[in-house]
């Protein structure tokens, strides 16, 4: 009912950002040759749901608002281990702050892929017949 769904939904979306942190840092995880590890990034949180949504939802009887906060406490676990990763020695394209890091590129590189994002955008309406986004006659 919308009371299971709203007490589900003002849980989950104080994850949002750890959401977004994981989906946008990943790729960069892959693109630099560690695809197991974007996979643990992955695979880390979606294990740490599947053991914490028993413990909130029936051991501490929380119900749906502790399976909302099981998933936010795994994507935060995901967002921290990528982050952790990316930040490390390890990445050949990290986003440490002290000047010798690459979180200028990541950020070049977030600028080409919202353009691809556009391009193929554009190529997906003009195969259509429609001429776009951003078209004016």
């Amino acid at each position: 009912t919308i009371g299971y769904a709203l007490d589900y939904l003002r849980i989950y979306l104080i994850g949002t950002p750890c959401v977004l942190l994981t989906l946008g840092m990943n790729p960069y995880i892959n693109a630099q040759g560690f695809a197991r590890r974007g996979m643990g990034t992955v695979m880390l949180g979606a294990v740490a749901n599947i053991l914490l949504d028993p413990v909130f939802i029936f051991v501490l009887h929380m119900g749906v608002r502790g399976a909302a906060l099981a998933t936010v406490l795994s994507q935060a676990l995901s967002a921290a281990w990528c982050l952790g990763f990316l930040c490390g020695k390890k990445a050949i394209m990290n986003a440490r702050l002290d000047g010798k890091g690459g979180i200028t590129k990541v950020g070049q590189q977030v600028v080409l892929g919202a353009n691809d994002t556009y391009i193929g955008l554009c190529r997906k309406h003009w195969r259509l017949g429609d001429p776009g986004p951003g078209y004016t006659e």
